[in-house]
């Protein structure tokens, strides 16, 4: 099994998500500056690469990743890993990721 690159961190959060010719959306379940972990009815395959737009605490301002891969999927869960996000999104995300780790657990 591969080890995550990245620590993932809990917290939900909207979610949607483009290929050819379909869109979904659905809750990001954890997060990290490399992928997330969502939650979804709108199926998708392993090995799907995805336009992705993550709503964090501002819904006007979603961090947009251009090219995201579904790394896996168990029933309504799948995990993404971020290929190609604008170095402008790259440095929002890891902002805002490196609040989440600043969060005690409860």
């Amino acid at each position: 099994m591969e080890r995550r690159q990245v620590q993932r961190f809990p917290f939900e959060c909207p979610i949607a998500y483009s290929g050819n010719n379909f869109a979904g959306v659905g809750t990001v379940r954890d997060l990290s500056a490399g992928g997330c972990k969502v939650k979804s009815y709108t199926p998708v395959d392993s090995g799907m690469e995805l336009e992705v737009r993550v709503y964090t605490l501002d819904p006007y301002t979603p961090i947009k990743v251009d090219k995201a891969s579904v790394r896996w999927v168990t029933g309504r869960d799948f995990g993404l890993e971020f290929l190609n996000l604008g170095t402008g999104e790259q440095a929002q995300l890891q902002r805002f990721v490196s609040t989440l780790g600043e969060i005690p657990n409860k």
